[in-house]
């Protein structure tokens, strides 16, 4: 994050869970976003998924190598591989309703393990 502009990217947990990425379509710069607004349109081998916003403010930028090469999502989710960023309209509130990396762990964990029960 810079002041209130927020790259926005999926987890590693997500990538791996999801499969390679096939495609990446992430709404146009200018694109006024709300949260829980469809962000963008992932296509892995496994499964179609709408990612959506996590906070509320406008695409301002996007990241140009997903058109041609998807798969740097799948290859470097937290660096080469992020979706857009986002100038947040209100980060103060939005940032209290997201997870620290620590609870977001936590959470996935807790799902990869009732999935591994279910099996």
């Amino acid at each position: 994050a810079d002041g209130n502009q927020i790259t926005i990217g999926v987890s590693d947990f997500f990538q791996q869970h999801n499969g390679d990425v096939a495609f990446a379509e992430v709404r146009e710069v200018g694109t006024a976003v709300s949260t829980n607004d469809g962000l963008a349109d992932i296509e892995s081998i496994k499964v179609d998924i709408e990612l959506v916003s996590p906070v509320n403010g406008t695409i301002v930028e996007i990241n140009e190598k997903l058109e041609l090469e998807a798969e740097v999502i799948n290859q470097d989710p937290y660096g080469e591989g992020w979706l857009a960023m986002i100038e947040a309209s209100d980060w103060a509130t939005d940032q209290a309703n997201l997870m620290s990396p620590e609870t977001y762990f936590e959470h996935m964990k807790a799902l990869a393990q009732a999935e591994a029960g279910t099996l």
